[in-house]
């Protein structure tokens, strides 16, 4: 039986997490309940999940495990994700397509949420806080792995 690994990484520059909703769409899927389970967007904003450090920097709390597209705060672009299989490893990569941004509007970025086919989020990330715009790309890769233990 697959095994997801990794459930939450990162540490004081970034934290990851799954979602409970994702465990939940991924069986309802496998047993055919539901639609399909897809890995379809990334949603780039800002969450209260990362606070200033009075000391300087930023700090990142833990990602709940209920965490949902609620609690993204404003949303500035969207993006469709590249998902990649070999050997029990899910890579998805999701780019921020600056281009579409509107020229000289800077925009506050430390969270970007992995949508599915359904719209809700099932994966979320939280980084330094950054200002992005036209001009400026981000990438962010991220893995699955479902090799057992």
């Amino acid at each position: 039986m697959a095994e997801i690994k990794a459930v939450q990484t990162g540490g004081k520059l970034f934290r990851a997490a799954l979602l409970d909703y994702f465990y939940n769409r991924r069986a309802e899927s496998e047993i055919g309940a539901g639609a399909r389970f897809v890995m379809a967007k990334g949603y780039f904003g800002t969450s209260a999940l990362v606070t200033v450090n009075p000391a300087g920097g930023w700090n990142l709390a833990d990602i709940p495990p209920t965490y949902s597209l609620n609690d993204l705060k404003g949303k500035f672009a969207e993006c469709n994700l590249i998902c990649t299989a070999k050997n029990g490893l899910i890579t998805i990569s999701a780019a921020l397509q600056d281009a579409l941004l509107p020229a000289d509007t800077p925009y506050n970025f430390n969270t970007l949420m992995l949508i599915d086919g359904e719209g809700k989020a099932y994966a979320v990330l939280c980084c330094q806080q950054d200002t992005l715009y036209r001009g400026k790309s981000f990438t962010a890769v991220l893995t699955i792995d479902q090799r057992a233990g």
